[in-house]
């Protein structure tokens, strides 16, 4: 079986293609995740590792489709702000430039 995620951001663009494309893919075929990254923005690091330059995509068997342009994936970043990982980087930089334990 093939594994497919879809990442998108919410958008109207986002939306339309996840209803269309994603809900015509044959489930008995192909295992579809969807990942709303302004829902889930500790999965940014992971699209971008995938390939995933804008959203909506759709990453099958790590080939990655980009479908039409609703964001670049830097511009969700900005949108969500910081994810507790960077922050948690932040802080633990501060603490160490500081001498903080």
């Amino acid at each position: 079986m093939k594994r497919a995620t879809f990442y998108h951001a919410g958008c109207a663009v986002c939306r339309a293609a996840e209803n269309e494309l994603v809900r015509a893919m044959d489930r008995s075929q192909v295992s579809v995740e969807i990942v709303h990254l302004g829902k889930q923005k500790d999965r940014i690091d992971e699209a971008v590792k995938a390939g995933v330059e804008s959203v909506p995509a759709l990453v099958i068997d790590g080939n990655v489709f980009h479908i039409n342009f609703g964001a670049s994936i830097n511009n969700v970043r900005l949108a969500m702000g910081p994810s507790e990982k960077d922050q948690e980087e932040v802080v633990a930089g501060m603490r160490a430039g500081w001498g903080i334990r």
